[in-house]
């Protein structure tokens, strides 16, 4: 009766003393197992989070650097806007003039038959990933930082049509000689990237010995030229101009290489102002990008020729985010990570045609490239020096590191991000040919040679690299498991350097 009745008032025959919790104990093996992963997981992601945030402190430029970069921008922009209106010379005539201050113009091919006036721009501007924070400091580079400043070249200095006839690039090759001979720094010529060699651009240092360097982009005003003309299937050079003999009568070549050349430089401001809108939005997937670039300089994927560089990585994460591949919530090491997947799963093959917009893309309009992600506009190829094999070394890359996450005893995040992988030490045999003259036979073997010729400005060294590795591709076929180009390509102009 005592005992029912403390059950009934709610109390405990205990005498009001509650039992004790048992602990839990691990009964087999397994559960064992089981509970020291979980711990392990645990252990190392929170070990993971503060290496990921020591690295991207550690790439990210300081407010001290930032300040230094942005007085020396205003500097330049102010020195380039106050450059006087000169003469109308003709631009042969421009050309010996400018070699009187040992300045070339360098262009591989330029015919330099038409008037040039230099007018001072009125846009000047910082574009690509300073501005939304997306630069990573290279510390074992010579140039640890480059800023890209695009200078718009007013209407007046070039003509509405001068997109055909490589007249476009000539003027914009000799205003950037122009701007050369104002600007007094440490100054130097290179190219945007190492694939194609008419796109020149001018790197700007307060000095010799400074880390950071201003990269000179030069564009015709926003919506100047008609850029549905600057398609890869329209025909923009014409033969016989390229040969100099008006009496031969050729069809018109369709000239993609040339085309995409000029067109890149008109989407800059618009590719500018999408990119960093998107990564002002989310600082995750900014963080994201910066981890994504660390792992692809580690492993020299982001320079040479034919590789994955420039705006590339970070058109890669817009189009998954536009695919909702991922999202803005997810943290910096998860976008990294499918990015990765998304390298090792997708093609980009022309057949495909990956695009960032929603309206459709005709089939035909890129089959000429390797490799296809279209933007935003659904004109520009941004993939479009993209080799297939430099993609399907990218395409190993990814799927040798996401392995590397499955398995406990290593160090991914050493393996990933710290240690320099040099392709040179992954490769069985290293083939080095010396001088591609004497394979001029494998172009003459080509239907359309005409046309590759001439739609690459007469740059016999890009075709022939393509041709030889088109040619090993066939020869070992399924003996090897990956053939692909080496970063250290030598171009065929060398880099003019001067200090003013």
């Amino acid at each position: 009766m005592e005992v029912s009745k403390r059950k009934a008032n709610g109390v405990s025959p205990t005498n009001g003393y509650a039992h004790k919790k048992k602990k839990k104990t691990i009964d087999t093996e397994q559960d064992l197992e089981i509970v020291y992963f979980e711990s392990e997981i645990n252990f190392h992601s929170t070990v993971t989070k503060m290496k990921v945030h020591a690295l991207l402190n550690e790439v990210t430029l300081k407010n001290n650097q930032r300040t230094e970069i942005d007085q020396f921008i205003k500097k330049i922009t102010d020195e380039i806007k106050s450059i006087p209106q000169g003469k109308i010379r003709h631009l042969s005539k421009m050309s010996e003039w400018l070699e009187k201050f040992d300045i070339k113009i360098p262009l591989s091919f330029s015919k330099m038959s038409k008037p040039f006036q230099f007018i001072p721009p009125t846009i000047v501007e910082t574009i690509g990933s300073y501005t939304y924070d997306g630069l990573i400091v290279k510390s074992s580079n010579k140039i640890s930082t480059l800023v890209d400043l695009l200078v718009e070249m007013p209407r007046i200095c070039i003509h509405k049509k001068d997109y055909l006839n490589n007249e476009y690039i000539e003027k914009r090759a000799t205003y950037l000689c122009y701007l050369a001979k104002k600007l007094k720094y440490s100054l130097e010529f290179s190219h945007l990237n190492d694939t194609t060699l008419n796109q020149v651009v001018l790197l700007v240092r307060p000095n010799e010995t400074s880390s950071f360097a201003i990269r000179i982009l030069l564009a015709p005003e926003k919506d100047y030229f008609n850029e549905k003309r600057l398609l890869p299937t329209p025909s923009n050079l014409r033969w016989n101009w390229f040969t100099g003999n008006e009496e031969v009568d050729e069809p018109f070549y369709s000239t993609p290489n040339y085309n995409t050349s000029v067109l890149f430089d008109c989407r800059y401001r618009s590719t500018s102002e999408y990119l960093t809108e998107l990564f002002l939005s989310s600082n995750e997937l900014c963080n994201g990008l910066k981890l994504f670039k660390i792992w692809l300089e580690q492993r020299q994927l982001s320079h040479g020729f034919g590789s994955f560089e420039g705006a590339m990585p970070a058109f890669l994460l817009a189009y998954l985010l536009h695919t909702k591949k991922i999202n803005k919530q997810m943290n910096s090491y998860q976008v990294f990570r499918i990015l990765l997947v998304a390298l090792m799963e997708n093609d980009f093959s022309s057949s495909q045609c990956c695009s960032l917009t929603h309206e459709k893309i005709t089939e035909d309009s890129f089959i000429e490239d390797e490799c296809v992600l279209v933007d935003h506009s659904g004109l520009l190829n941004v993939f479009h020096s993209l080799l297939r094999a430099h993609y399907n070394r990218l395409k190993q890359e990814a799927r040798i590191s996401l392995n590397s996450f499955n398995d406990p005893a290593i160090d991914h995040f050493q393996t990933l991000f710290i240690t320099s992988m040099e392709p040179i030490y992954s490769m069985d045999a290293i083939i080095q040919i010396s001088s591609l003259d004497q394979h001029d036979k494998l172009l003459d073997q080509k239907s359309n040679r005409n046309q590759l010729i001439m739609d690459n400005l007469n740059n016999k060294h890009l075709l022939l690299s393509r041709e030889v590795l088109k040619l090993l591709e066939c020869g070992l076929k399924e003996r090897i498991n990956l053939l692909c180009p080496l970063p250290a390509f030598h171009q065929t102009i060398k880099t003019v350097s001067f200090l003013s």
